[in-house]
């Protein structure tokens, strides 16, 4: 079994973005009139910035569990997803430029209603990676154009003959229109 977390150093930039957002909003809404629709607009920045702080704990608190059979992420998961289970796997880019050259992934894993997501920056991603290609290739899922191209882009080429012959034999297709490269 291995433990993947999300490194701190990845975490900080995150933790200051949200204080100083909390501070400025709070800031202003110290300085406005207290019924003024500007005390309105830094009400809801200070709170957008307190749940994207709360976010940022909770990621800091995520561990994400991986073993052969299964795969699980605390805290929020009551029981791990088996490999063989999943139904859909969806991989997306997010670019920060217009050059595309940064950016983050997320990787979806769905069985059921159940579903784990975990982003580019948890140390052994690409471990996690690598397995979420074998449990697509094994279960025969019919991936998105956009998922298919960033596993290849990432090293992990899905063949996607054998997701084509699942699809049409009534498997679930994979229709995302994320943000893909």
């Amino acid at each position: 079994m291995s433990i993947h977390r999300y490194p701190m150093s990845s975490l900080m930039p995150d933790y200051a973005r949200g204080i100083l957002g909390i501070a400025i909003g709070a800031g202003g809404l110290i300085l406005v009139a207290s019924m003024s629709i500007v005390a309105f607009i830094f009400a809801g920045l200070t709170a957008l910035f307190a749940l994207f702080t709360i976010r940022t704990v909770l990621r800091q608190w995520t561990r994400v569990a991986v073993t052969e059979q299964s795969v699980s992420s605390r805290p929020g998961q009551e029981r791990p997803l088996a490999w063989n289970e999943i139904e859909a796997i969806t991989l997306r880019y997010y670019s920060t430029r217009r050059t595309r050259d940064r950016g983050w992934m997320t990787l979806k894993l769905k069985s059921g209603r159940r579903s784990i997501v975990v982003e580019s920056s948890l140390n052994g991603f690409e471990a996690i990676l690598a397995r979420a290609a074998e449990a697509a290739r094994r279960n025969r899922l019919a991936l998105s154009e956009t998922t298919r191209a960033n596993f290849a882009m990432m090293g992990f080429p899905i063949d996607e003959s054998s997701a084509l012959e699942w699809g049409s034999a009534g498997g679930s297709a994979d229709h995302s229109t994320g943000a893909g490269r």
